[in-house]
């Protein structure tokens, strides 16, 4: 978690169907667009990429703000450059 001051999420990728490494992929592009500070929201759907996302988020830098369930069988993770 982050105590940073809150910022907009700017994108949101819905990744259903997806696993990683794949979803880190796609969310590690997506990053590589925004300005520091900004925020990407990540729409999973499988219980790997909850774990396995963050996890190699923060391994490349990133903040992990978030990690929620937002239905069942389904996580939003939000992340910060």
């Amino acid at each position: 978690m982050s105590d940073h001051p809150t910022n907009d999420v700017v994108r949101t990728l819905e990744l259903h169907g997806l696993q990683c490494p794949h979803t880190f992929v796609h969310a590690k592009l997506a990053m590589e667009t925004l300005q520091p500070g900004q925020r990407l929201r990540v729409v999973v759907d499988n219980p790997l990429s909850k774990v396995d996302l963050p996890r190699s988020a923060k391994q490349h830098g990133y903040t992990v703000v978030a990690v929620e369930a937002i239905e069942p069988g389904v996580w939003s993770i939000t992340l910060e450059k």
